[in-house]
């Protein structure tokens, strides 16, 4: 899914992929082969894993091993909206997405 955005709209908000893949190529491959400009956590070293561990979000076959309870947000993708001083905008920004469409980075500008 791809929308054009205004270009000099000023976004409250950034993309920043945190990898679920198997290895830190496979992750690499995913975001250069979907041609995505987004900025990454290394996937390298712990800082990928506190994240998961504490916003309680990664895949499901990384639950067991993390910690994290099935039933928290365990899919991929799973996006979490975050605004400018570290707040959570939202927790839900795949489902946001799939109900305002394009509206929903309007609705995450404006928090």
């Amino acid at each position: 899914m791809q929308w054009n955005l205004p270009r000099n709209k000023i976004f409250r908000f950034d993309v920043v992929y945190v990898s679920s893949d198997e290895t830190s190529d496979d992750m690499l491959n995913c975001i250069f082969e979907a041609n995505k400009k987004w900025k990454w956590v290394e996937f390298e070293g712990k800082f990928r894993t506190d994240l998961k561990i504490e916003h309680k979000i990664c895949a499901l076959k990384e639950a067991a091993r993390l910690e994290i309870s099935p039933s928290s947000r365990t899919g991929i993708p799973s996006l979490i909206i975050f605004g400018p001083e570290g707040d959570i905008v939202s927790k839900d920004g795949v489902d946001d997405i799939e109900k305002l469409g394009k509206a929903a980075f309007e609705e995450w500008n404006r928090k």
